[in-house]
């Protein structure tokens, strides 16, 4: 307010504080009740403005400093004597305007906007990128005070196994290695076969194993356990140490049965004694149907209805025509079961004929062999043309996992494959693929342990670096992975296979590790899905995304974007459904140990590999 303003206001307040002349008082002017009317109105607009809390800051800020600027103006206002009337503002009043023009400058200043009150619940997430080990731990981890899976609906099965795998992708070669658990503080043994989607049973069973049975449960943390699973997943060795010498290895006698042996042994005996490579042929006899039985049946059969005579001549025709019609019948019978016979004969022949040949190219294949893919191949189809058998074509494919797809090599592209020696069962020392699309890949065997690695010493079925989470930012768990999980009304098992977490719509996806996408669609269930392939046995699901950023057959890094999160599918609030998976089967994601390859430092150990793989080079034939 301007300082003529503030003159004409004092001037008029004065007036009409005057005595009236001649002892009497006369009515004070009328500009003097307008003048404490506006103050009062003022006060009563602050009263509003502090009221309306959720009104915006600057109209909050801008009523302040224009009601402090018109009581400034006025320094009677200020007056501690009591005036002869009625017309000035009591210090008691203007104390509370006071306390409410300073309450009003402080909710101006500090009180949220309304887009911040309401996203006061939601948690802030790194949009711009993915920085791996940014979790260390699951320290501060927020989980649901109950884990009924409020973010999917209960009555939902799991997806089935074929819309996350393709058929080609089932075949194993029984090339089996050891998976290793490491144990952490407040693990105990159930739970880590828990973790690992292993049946209560079968640990039952280890206990009962006489001696040793009950050490199962000894276990301390940073203690190894390794497991030796087959291509369902089922255990068909466990080994724990026993102590700083010795460690137990439990055998199963069958994937049929639960009878356990147990062996005491020096530790890491199962390491040196891996014997994954041999190969064995075995061809089965053919069972030819016995046509002949089945003829002189029949035969006997016409006979014996030959010699039923009829009582009349009349029933007797009618029983004439009715064998005549079921000895057709059956000589068609016949003459049908024996064209089978002859068809499955040829088939065999030709079997038996085309599984001579393999092993006569087997015999003769030498240590070095070279083939291309031609149009039409398959990968299998075209190792087999070459002298390889099929379980070595499918342990070909089971070490490219993750880097590479079979069905994806194009008419052309080479194929080196180099042995121990030339004798049939000799393991694979190294196989360099020259590919079209994903230009020179090796695997080379390290002879001290039979494992393959890649020509940086990484290990060719694990991943360098396995991050624990696919997102960035607080992490918060709505449902946690429990595969005994059962319908709170119906009583059935209703397995929830993976790892629920809480994220709004359209938080970044990241991939925890390198691989090749298998699956980028949609289901009705899973909503928008997707599966990676990693190195290996392990692959990752992602379910209930709003977008999809990738596509099938689309190589990934550690730490890429691979989708948005949301709400599509069976789902009842914004969450990513997310699964870890080690040979199709699905385990606990925030317990499992995961893969990390590698020598790590040991420079001898680095030193030797290096040496093999330049000798495996040199007879491959590459640079």
């Amino acid at each position: 307010m301007s300082k003529a303003h503030s003159d004409n206001g004092n001037q008029k307040l004065q007036k009409a504080r005057r005595p009236a002349q001649g002892g009497k008082g006369h009515a004070p002017d009328d500009t003097g009740k307008k003048g404490a009317g506006n103050a009062r109105n003022n006060a009563n607009n602050t009263n509003t403005v502090s009221k309306n809390g959720s009104a915006a800051r600057d109209r909050n800020i801008s009523s302040a400093k224009s009601l402090w600027a018109q009581i400034s103006s006025n320094s009677d206002f200020f007056s501690d004597t009591e005036p002869a009337d009625n017309n000035k503002i009591p210090r008691h009043h203007m104390y509370a305007i006071w306390s409410l023009v300073v309450i009003s400058l402080i909710t101006a200043i500090f009180l949220p906007t309304p887009e911040e009150i309401s996203n006061r619940n939601e948690y802030s997430w790194e949009s711009t990128g993915r920085h791996p080990d940014i979790h260390n731990g699951m320290s501060r981890n927020i989980f649901s005070e109950e884990d009924v899976n409020a973010t999917e609906t209960l009555d939902s099965d799991p997806i089935p196994f074929s819309d996350l795998y393709d058929e080609d992708e089932n075949e194993k070669s029984g090339d089996n290695e050891w998976f290793t658990q490491t144990v952490v503080p407040g693990d105990n043994i159930n739970n880590i076969f828990m973790s690992l989607n292993q049946p209560f049973a079968v640990l039952k069973a280890i206990e009962q194993v006489p001696q040793y049975g009950s050490n199962i449960r000894s276990i301390k943390p940073k203690d190894k356990l390794y497991f030796l699973f087959n291509d369902k997943m089922q255990i068909l060795q466990l080994v724990k140490p026993y102590d700083r010498q010795n460690q137990l290895r439990f055998s199963r006698q069958s994937p049929d049965s639960l009878d356990f042996t147990v062996v005491l042994e020096p530790i890491d005996s199962h390491l040196n004694s891996q014997n994954d490579d041999e190969i064995k042929s075995t061809t089965e006899i053919a069972v030819q149907p016995k046509t002949e039985e089945s003829g002189d049946h029949g035969k006997n059969e016409t006979q014996q209805t030959k010699t039923e005579q009829p009582k009349d001549q009349q029933t007797a025709a009618a029983e004439k025509d009715k064998q005549d019609k079921e000895a057709e019948k059956k000589a068609q019978e016949l003459a049908r079961q024996k064209a089978e016979a002859e068809a499955k004969r040829k088939a065999e022949e030709k079997r038996l004929a085309e599984e001579k040949a393999r092993r006569d190219l087997l015999n003769r294949r030498k240590e070095l062999v070279t083939f291309t893919i031609n149009k039409g191949d398959t990968f299998v189809q075209a190792a087999q043309r070459a002298g390889l058998t099929k379980a070595e074509a499918i342990k070909i494919t089971e070490l490219y996992r993750g880097r590479m797809q079979p069905k994806h090599l194009r008419p052309g592209d080479e194929i080196r494959v180099l042995f121990a020696s030339s004798k049939p069962n000799s393991k694979i020392n190294a196989v360099t693929i020259k590919s079209q699309k994903n230009g020179r890949m090796n695997a080379f065997r390290d002879t001290s342990n039979n494992s393959y690695y890649d020509d940086k010493g990484i290990h060719a079925r694990k991943s360098t670096k396995f991050n624990r989470y696919p997102v960035a930012g607080p992490i918060r768990v709505t449902s946690n992975f429990n595969p005994n999980r059962r319908h709170p009304i119906t009583g059935k098992v209703r397995p929830h296979n993976g790892t629920d977490f809480g994220v709004k719509v359209g938080t970044p996806i990241f991939a925890p590790a390198d691989g090749i996408v298998t699956k980028a669609t949609f289901q009705r269930a899973a909503g928008n899905y997707i599966v990676i392939q990693h190195r290996g046995d392990y692959s990752t699901v992602y379910m209930h995304l709003s977008k999809i950023l990738v596509k099938p057959g689309q190589k990934v890094k550690a730490n890429d974007r691979i989708a948005l999160s949301g709400n599509t599918g069976a789902s009842t609030g914004p969450h990513l459904h997310y699964e870890v998976r080690i040979k199709g089967v699905p385990v606990n994601a925030l317990k499992v140990s995961l893969p990390n390859s590698g020598y790590g430092g040991d420079s001898a150990t680095e030193k030797r590999l290096k040496a093999q793989i330049a000798e495996y080079k040199r007879k491959l034939g590459i640079n």
